[in-house]
């Protein structure tokens, strides 16, 4: 299968309501190479713009205390960095589920995390945005009556702990996402 069929044309969420977890949050994945424009300030942790030409929407899950999703610190020569990790399930072991593992597993990607309960400054975390997240393992797991894919993307050597989508103002930072969840 040649690299350029292994761009995701469908949103990632191929759910199953079976399955009872204790946390669901949604999220967007753009791969690196769609992205035509970002700006961020690492100074504030702040992204204030960002334009992609593809989004898709997936839905994160996890048993037990979900603990694949964190960010985790590492001092270097006179400076910290930044490693964060992404867990997420794609369910069912089916020829499109095996589609997007494989389309995961080329390139870097970027994921945006929309955090319910959280007012609009930090209701948007974006992961990989620096340096672009790569799949750093995937595993058939036994998620529902048909299995899944859990993978978990890394993104490595960040200058940011976190990087938030906020333009300073709502409105703006609000139209940032929907022209993102309307691609």
């Amino acid at each position: 299968m040649a690299c350029e069929d292994l761009q995701l044309t469908t949103d990632i969420n191929t759910g199953c309501e079976t399955v009872k977890m204790d946390m669901e949050f949604v999220a967007y994945h753009i791969p690196w190479d769609k992205i035509t424009a970002k700006t961020f300030n690492k100074d504030t942790a702040k992204c204030s713009a960002l334009t992609a030409t593809v989004a898709n929407k997936l839905t994160a899950r996890g048993q037990m205390p979900f603990n694949g999703t964190n960010t985790a610190g590492e001092v270097k020569n006179f400076r910290m960095t930044f490693t964060q990790n992404f867990q997420f399930v794609v369910y069912g072991n089916t020829p499109t589920a095996a589609k997007i593992v494989n389309s995961l597993a080329h390139g870097k990607h970027v994921f945006i995390l929309v955090q319910e309960g959280h007012t609009w400054e930090s209701k948007y975390i974006v992961l990989g945005i620096e340096s672009g997240m790569h799949i750093s393992a995937s595993d058939l797991t036994p998620y529902g009556d048909n299995g899944g894919w859990l993978v978990t993307m890394q993104a490595m050597n960040n200058e940011s702990a976190a990087m938030f989508i906020n333009t300073g103002t709502e409105s703006t930072t609000e139209a940032i996402i929907t022209a993102i969840k309307g691609l």
